[in-house]
């Protein structure tokens, strides 16, 4: 659910904050920064400050790309865990395969004379039942994944877009920063 482009650089904070750097008050933008909390006004937070310690845009465009990296980050680990299930899955499907095959050949050494085709088929059975679910799984959610980590790709991008737009609402018309 936080996974949302309004969540993430809500229209109204990045309005504000653009406002208040074309008024040049940069308190007002840190208000703003504070009151919001979103991911976009910790970025911007993080300029307000450099650009209080210096007028260096290269600096303050800095202060933004490490936070900006710093927030994507806890972005990509919001998404990780299912990563993580999907490669998971097929490795306990394969555990119960052993398992399966254990089961078939106890089976197979309990029996003196002729095994019971109910105990070898009852491993075999569970071993392809694990196998099976664990594919499914491993299959289903690396699909899952794979749609939010176009998501998110699409939700840093545009991201970076709104505080870009404030990053240039720092600087002035008349300024040959760069």
């Amino acid at each position: 659910f936080s996974l949302r482009v309004d969540v993430l650089a809500p229209p109204v904070m990045i309005k504000k904050a653009e406002e208040a750097m074309r008024e040049g008050d940069f308190e007002l933008l840190e208000e703003v920064c504070v009151e919001d909390g979103s991911v976009a006004a910790k970025i911007v937070g993080s300029g307000v400050v450099m650009a209080r310690r210096s007028q260096d845009f290269s600096m303050v465009r800095n202060a933004f790309e490490d936070e900006g990296a710093r927030q994507t980050s806890l972005l990509w680990q919001k998404i990780q865990y299912l990563q993580d299930i999907a490669v998971v899955a097929p490795m306990l499907g394969l555990l119960g395969t052993v398992i399966g095959m254990i089961q078939s050949f106890i089976g197979l050494q309990a029996e003196s004379a002729l095994p019971k085709q109910t105990q070898i088929t009852s491993g075999i059975s569970m071993a392809l039942v694990t196998t099976a679910a664990g594919l499914v799984l491993g299959i289903v959610v690396m699909i899952v994944y794979a749609y939010f980590r176009g998501h998110v790709t699409r939700l840093i991008s545009e991201l970076e877009y709104r505080c870009n737009r404030v990053l240039m609402a720092m600087i002035k018309p008349d300024s040959n920063q760069g």
